[in-house]
């Protein structure tokens, strides 16, 4: 399975191939459940009935007509296996209470064209919840235009029925510029609040900040706390998009290898060592930036990875940590 998510829930550990969809728990419990091979996203929930409960959001590509994008979500209990098509590339999900939302470019009866602001592309792009809808099949709340690049989370924030993630946008100049984007599935409206620093001046390292990594445990105290691609670890105000520096995780840039998670307390990263010979699972404080422990991942595993043979995709911790 391409792009392979887990997730830990107080139910246990999930994740799921192109045949099952697991329960690891005090026991392992497989669905049967076949699906193709890539994953948008993989939420650990609970049905209406109490059951626990995979949901996934898979890739299945063009449809029949060129114009077509085809998703798939994958809902699984204990007994059964459930699976709908989407219309669209839900290239960002999130869990938005007990339901999945995501943001993806139009396609099929939502294309709405190509736009052009000077030299920057834009398309239109819609919000729309993905589960949960009376018929099984995406339910579009907007369509608006919006940014190429930049949109892509597995593991979206959500709060109140708002959607948060950094993209690109196109500034008065017509120019690619970094915000923090909040579209809400209540009202269809979304905001984009340009990523600046506390004198106003425009954060846009192209070098680190497209690279950024958050997940749905990333704000807290009203703000959006992620790691850009060089290791620095930065807050953004939902409020007003002021952003902050906290801390610097020691590391080389982001490469294939690099995985970060966002727990309640810490932000776990596996990194490559300043050598690059070995990999490590390091736990950082989220309030301090103090490295608490570091775990040398097994050689064999590096040795696969350097290899193409094994691929890291995910980590996760379980609630509390």
């Amino acid at each position: 399975m391409e792009n392979a998510q887990l997730d830990w829930t107080a139910d246990g550990l999930i994740f799921a191939d192109t045949q099952y969809d697991y329960f690891l728990a005090d026991s392992l419990t497989r669905i049967p459940s076949p699906k193709t091979n890539f994953q948008e996203g993989l939420f650990g929930m609970r049905s209406s009935d109490g059951q626990p409960t995979i949901v996934g959001v898979y890739n299945q590509g063009q449809g029949e007509d060129q114009f077509e994008y085809v998703n798939e979500t994958v809902v699984s209990t204990a007994d059964s296996a459930d699976h709908s098509e989407i219309e669209g590339a839900y290239f960002l999900v999130g869990r938005c209470d007990d339901r999945v939302a995501g943001v993806g470019q139009t396609s099929g009866e939502y294309l709405q064209g190509e736009y052009r602001s000077d030299d920057w592309f834009e398309r239109t792009h819609m919000l729309a919840w993905l589960t949960g809808t009376d018929d099984g099949q995406e339910d579009v709340v907007s369509v608006k235009v919006g940014p190429v690049s930049g949109i892509a989370a597995d593991d979206a924030p959500c709060v109140d029925n708002t959607l948060f993630y950094l993209a690109e946008f196109t500034d008065a100049g017509g120019g690619p510029d970094l915000a923090l984007h909040a579209w809400n599935l209540d009202s269809g409206e979304r905001q984009e609040l340009p990523i600046r620093d506390e004198s106003g001046l425009a954060l846009n390292d192209q070098e680190a900040l497209p690279y950024s990594q958050y997940g749905s445990s990333s704000i807290r105290n009203g703000n959006l706390e992620w790691m850009d691609g060089v290791g620095r670890v930065w807050q953004t105000s939902l409020e007003s998009g002021v952003t902050t520096m906290l801390f610097q995780v020691e590391m080389e840039p982001l490469t294939r290898w690099t995985l970060v998670e966002f727990s309640e307390s810490n932000l776990l990263v596996v990194r490559n060592d300043n050598d690059g010979e070995k990999l490590e699972l390091i736990t950082v404080d989220r309030n301090t930036g103090k490295e608490l422990e570091s775990i040398e991942i097994d050689d064999w595993v590096f040795d696969q990875m350097a290899s193409n043979i094994v691929h890291l995709y995910s980590i996760a911790v379980p609630p509390g940590v």
